[in-house]
């Protein structure tokens, strides 16, 4: 997995158009807390990554200073647009 994020951008987004579930959209949690705090159980706020499986259709937005990640498709068909907003 290649984490990345898109300086220079206040938004980030991705339509997915034709995907399987099998390659998820994988989001880095930015709590700074998370590594200095007894949790008890995972849940979807507590855990070091969420993990969005897209359906087609689907449109995610996120702030752009977010680390994500996709991994390999090995899809017969995949169509994602990516694309980024910001102000000029």
């Amino acid at each position: 997995l290649l984490e990345h994020m898109h300086p220079g951008s206040f938004i980030t987004g991705a339509l997915y158009i034709s995907c399987d579930q099998a390659t998820p959209l994988i989001l880095n949690n930015p709590n700074p807390f998370l590594n200095y705090t007894h949790i008890g159980s995972l849940t979807k706020y507590t855990n070091t990554n969420i993990i969005i499986n897209p359906t087609p259709g689907m449109v995610v937005l996120f702030p752009s200073w977010i680390l994500h990640a996709t991994d390999t498709s090995y899809a017969e068909e995949r169509i994602v647009v990516s694309f980024n907003s910001g102000l000029k």
